[in-house]
């Protein structure tokens, strides 16, 4: 009997033990205020990141903040200015970096009025306030944050963990017209990827840099523009000195979301790449900005389900280090017949769930849609949840994929429901099926229509010397002519050239080429050439500048790349009765690629005359042999084909006829007639010298690593600055003047 009272009372004691801790879980989480809403605005001088809570009762409140500093060039971080109900209440001073909670110094416990409350914290222009979450609750213990999901999380970063991605998240393709179907893709994992908000200004040069041991993409994306005519500094300040006048405006009108079309045209991707003498890989995007108003950056990792750290730099003054970088990523074709289209996560299961959703294409895998939080009225009518992320739009570019991010870090690990390119029709008949059923089948893919209707043609950006210009937003600032040598339209053919010949003519062979010295009977009749060099492109052999001056010139390799990697095509089509190729920018502008046929050879018209057609470039190739015997100089030199696939790097003979599509680079020094100031200046290294040429000779030259530090900084004095001995290899120089930017430039130390 004494047995059995013993464990009769242990039990009851244990009975009480969880009564006692369930008690204190529910007392915890019911001492919490909720959170009604949170918004973003500005007054033009601060960024406000605003949460509305509710207090049952007029008091004093446990505060607690879950944020993310930036690190200053300075080694100072972010200041948070905290707000309720616009009065000022205290200061955030972070000590490190990375997301952490925090309260506010000195004064952990905050008054609130009974009712509605606003919290509001303020940085200065052109940050913003990165607070995720606010607890605000009536005891110290209920407001505090657990920060183990995130380090645990961390903790598989930095080993590189891969997240398990279901199979059924690879969709190849999705309907062209969707029937009556929609397009479920379930499980998705939905991991927390760095992502950051910045306002940027127009004509502003920006530099931004990410660095991680694993390959990965570095996003950006305009989503929201500035809704009053405020006055935001051009440029970044070097620490947070700016004072906030207290008590704030009561003033703070919100940010105004980009167009559908804005997003299309505004977004850019830049791969990383293995920096020089080192296994680590660096993303870098050097830029001038289109347009005033709200940019998200964010860095993913290049493989699905990839987990990784970075360091991230804004301008060389913002810093985030060892940030966690992730990938979820699904393919799905949406076409691009200006159609209007639904994508969607749909997180029923949970409603704490808030997923970023980001629509990959335009060819390249950039960013051409992106929401957060679906509009209110979208929301209730699909029954989705309160953060769901809904994206509705008539699409100019073909879209390829899409991807989620966990918009928390606080709990960075989860899975979402993505419904992918859903027509408007199927939207509603969708949203009657979800408000019955409470969810949807999966179901079949089918195939996407050939080709996708592409966006229409542009007009010329501008002249110089008197020829037309395409701006295809390349990153080298290369400017692409309209029509070829010799002709005054795009659907010209205009003349055929020799490589390395400045006149053009009809007829082509070895005997009647410039360069021809005879032939090599050792090497089986091989054409020996007069060596002019491996690089032509603006030498007194480039017909481009002998023909039009002005800097016009040949392509070289690099611009040859930039079109293949940077741009896009829907393949041969015919325009005005032409067959060729339209080649899209990121930015949506475009040139027409003729197919011309090639000049006659011996006499004779070439088998692919109507078919195919080749541009020169400047360069030669060096691969030629005979028998395994290299040929010195090379026989032929690189081109760009025109043909029923597409467009393509190639290999041409020397002597044949080719076509020219000259180009120009406002950035090289000598050439004139370019479009602003900020395009005449350019910088070049040369004897441990920074010599800038251009409209400006006096100001200073920053010199960054790829991780965006500073390793130099002086004075320019007559367009010269002396470097100091820097370790080779690749190296970011912003040139500034009367506090502007003018221009960030990549060099090379050997």
């Amino acid at each position: 009997m004494l047995v059995v009272a013993g464990l009769l009372l242990a039990m009851m004691n244990s009975l009480a033990v969880q009564a006692q801790k369930q008690a204190e879980v529910s007392t915890s989480e019911i001492s919490k205020l909720l959170v009604s809403k949170v918004s973003e605005s500005t007054d033009g001088n601060c960024n406000f990141r605003s949460f509305e809570v509710e207090a049952p009762e007029e008091g004093f409140y446990y505060t607690e903040f879950w944020l993310l500093p930036a690190r200053y060039a300075n080694n100072s971080f972010t200041t948070f200015e905290v707000f309720v109900n616009d009065d000022y209440v205290g200061s955030i001073c972070p000590d490190h970096g990375n997301w952490q909670s925090a309260r506010i110094n000195g004064n952990e416990a905050i008054k609130y009025n009974k009712g509605a409350n606003t919290i509001t914290i303020a940085v200065p222009i052109p940050e913003f306030p990165e607070v995720e979450k606010v607890n605000v609750a009536l005891s110290d213990e209920a407001a505090m944050f657990s920060k183990d999901a995130y380090e645990e999380y961390m903790e598989c970063a930095d080993i590189g963990a891969m997240c398990n991605i279901p199979i059924n998240c690879e969709i190849s393709s999705c309907d062209a017209d969707f029937s009556d179907e929609a397009k479920v893709i379930t499980d998705v994992q939905l991991n927390y990827t760095f992502y950051k908000t910045f306002n940027f200004t127009r004509n502003q040069q920006i530099f931004i840099t990410s660095s991680s041991v694993a390959p990965h993409k570095l996003d950006m994306v305009y989503y929201g523009s500035i809704p009053l005519e405020f006055s935001i500094v051009n440029g970044i300040a070097e620490t947070n000195s700016i004072v906030i006048d207290r008590p704030i405006s009561k003033f703070h009108p919100q940010y105004e979301r980009a167009t559908s079309e804005e997003m299309q045209r505004l977004g850019w991707v830049f791969p990383s790449e293995t920096a020089e003498n080192s296994s680590i890989q660096v993303a870098s995007a050097i830029m001038t900005i289109p347009k005033t108003g709200q940019y998200l950056i964010r860095v993913r990792h290049l493989d699905n389900g990839g987990i990784s750290l970075a360091d991230v730099n804004i301008n060389g003054t913002y810093y985030y280090e060892d940030v966690p970088i992730s990938l979820s990523y699904v393919r799905c074709d949406i076409p691009a017949d200006r159609n209007e289209y639904a994508t969607m996560t749909s997180s029923a299961k949970n409603k704490n769930i808030d997923p970023y959703l980001f629509i990959h294409g335009a060819g390249c895998d950039r960013i051409v849609g992106f929401n957060d939080d679906g509009d209110k009225e979208e929301i209730q009518y699909n029954s989705l949840s309160t953060f769901d992320s809904y994206i509705s739009q008539k699409y100019k570019i073909k879209a390829t994929g899409v991807s989620v991010s966990n918009y928390s870090s606080l709990s960075p690990k989860n899975y979402c429901k993505i419904i992918a390119g859903v027509s408007k029709g199927v939207v509603q008949s969708m949203s009657k099926s979800r408000a019955k059923d409470g969810d949807m089948e999966d179901t079949s893919t089918s195939s996407l229509a050939e080709r996708p209707q592409s966006p229409e043609p542009c007009e010329p950006d501008g002249i110089i010397g008197g020829h037309e210009y395409v701006d295809l937003g390349l990153p080298s600032g290369t400017l692409w002519a309209t029509y070829n040598l010799g002709a005054t339209s795009p659907y010209e053919k205009g003349q055929f050239f020799a490589w390395g010949e400045v006149e053009s003519k009809d007829d082509f062979s070895w005997e009647n080429y410039r360069f021809f010295k005879g032939y090599d009977s050792n090497k089986g009749n091989t054409a020996i050439l007069e060596n002019i060099g491996d690089d032509i492109s603006a030498t007194e052999y480039d017909a481009a500048r002998f023909q039009w001056g002005n800097g016009w010139r040949l392509p070289n390799e690099k611009e040859k790349y930039e079109l293949l990697r940077y741009c896009w095509s829907n393949g041969l089509l015919t325009e005005n009765g032409v067959n060729g190729v339209r080649i899209y920018g990121r930015n949506e502008h475009s040139i027409f690629l003729p197919v011309c046929g090639f000049g006659l050879w011996y006499g004779e018209v070439d088998p692919f005359n109507n078919t195919d057609g080749a541009y020169w470039t400047g360069v030669e190739d060096p691969d030629n042999t005979n028998a395994g015997i290299p040929v010195e100089p090379s026989n032929n030199a690189r081109s760009m084909l025109v043909d029923l696939g597409g467009f393509t790097g190639a290999t041409s003979r020397k002597a044949y006829g080719l076509n020219i599509r000259a180009v120009v680079n406002p950035k090289e020094s000598g050439v004139d007639n370019v479009v602003s100031d900020n395009d005449k200046i350019c910088l070049t290294c040369r004897n441990g010298y920074i010599y800038v040429t251009g409209t400006h000779s006096e100001g200073l030259i920053t010199v960054y690593d790829l991780s965006g530090r500073i390793v130099f900084s002086d004075s320019v004095m007559e367009g010269t600055c002396r470097l100091p001995e820097l370790a080779g290899g690749i190296y970011l120089v912003s040139y500034t003047c009367n506090g502007n930017t003018m221009t960030t430039q990549k060099i090379t130390i050997k």
